[in-house]
């Protein structure tokens, strides 16, 4: 899939809705992302993220051209959170961020 995001330029939404995905997974859809200014929206909805995998997210967060970036109903938790929200104090293209029911507390909000 890494290959076909990067290769197709027409490509400019990526939606995944319930279907597990690892940390590997993530990392190289994370990989991808950062090679791909094509890609507008990307909605991860219950593909159980976790705070690891959200690394590989957060460091594509800095260089992709993403505008939309819905992760809702994974397992991000506060540690998930406050590594997206480090990322997004360099990125200037995401206009839309949805995070709902991702175990952050009220103390996770804080940094986003």
């Amino acid at each position: 899939m890494v290959k076909q995001v990067q290769n197709n330029k027409t490509l400019s939404t990526i939606r995944l809705y319930d279907h597990a995905l690892g940390v590997e997974e993530i990392a190289l859809l994370a990989d991808s992302l950062k090679e791909a200014d094509h890609l507008h929206y990307l909605i991860l909805d219950q593909v159980s993220i976790r705070p690891k995998a959200a690394t590989s997210l957060a460091s594509a967060l800095h260089v992709s051209n993403l505008t939309y970036l819905d992760l809702s109903n994974n397992y991000l938790g506060d540690k998930g959170a406050a590594l997206l929200a480090r990322a997004l104090k360099t990125n200037s293209s995401l206009k839309k961020l949805i995070l709902s029911s991702n175990r952050i507390s009220s103390t996770g909000t804080l940094p986003l």
